[in-house]
């Protein structure tokens, strides 16, 4: 889920129903009963580097409306707060990321390290948050502000269509074996 109308609340509430739901997605500090001890202060701009990557972890042990709920933060560039019902623990993970290299004109894998929450989250949202991403990367409509609001919808259109044609044209050059850009 996003954050817009996840709350500790809804994912108790969702516990709770005969069907049980589970949550699992970012959550906003103000308001949606993210606990204390979770919250991290934002730091101004030299302090910034020093906690960058500190996690905070929250558990509901106890609850009858929700089963271990984690409630955990991570200091990025600031605090980053995310909810779940399905992880049973919060780790640091190695991911890889295959990149172009300009000095050495060739594909490397790149290692680096990213919390378990944020990785399932990206990898099970059904590639809409990735679709945004890799769409922002080159925004079209970014200096299209004061036009009709139908171009803005068919700018977005266009960049979708942008996305999924590089993300075929990608799993075409895998199936065929070629070389992905």
């Amino acid at each position: 889920m996003d954050n817009l109308f996840n709350s500790v609340n809804l994912a108790r509430a969702a516990y709770s129903l005969s069907t049980r739901v589970l949550i699992h997605g970012v959550i906003r500090k103000s308001g949606q009963g993210v606990p204390p001890s979770t919250i991290q202060e934002e730091l101004k701009e030299k302090r910034v580097e020093a906690a960058r990557g500190t996690l905070k972890v929250t558990v509901m042990k106890g609850d009858s409306k929700s089963s271990n709920l984690v409630i955990a933060s991570n200091y990025d560039q600031k605090p980053f707060y995310m909810l779940s019902h399905s992880t049973p623990n919060v780790k640091w993970v190695t991911c890889t990321k295959l990149i172009w290299s300009l000095t050495l004109m060739a594909s490397i894998i790149y290692r680096f390290l990213r919390w378990n929450l944020s990785n399932e989250y990206n990898f099970e949202m059904n590639d809409n948050d990735v679709m945004d991403q890799y769409r922002l990367v080159y925004w079209i409509h970014r200096l299209q502000r004061n036009y009709k609001w139908w171009w803005a919808l068919w700018l977005w259109g266009m960049e979708a269509s942008i996305v999924n044609a590089f993300w075929t044209m990608v799993s075409y050059c895998q199936w065929k074996g070629l070389v992905a850009p």
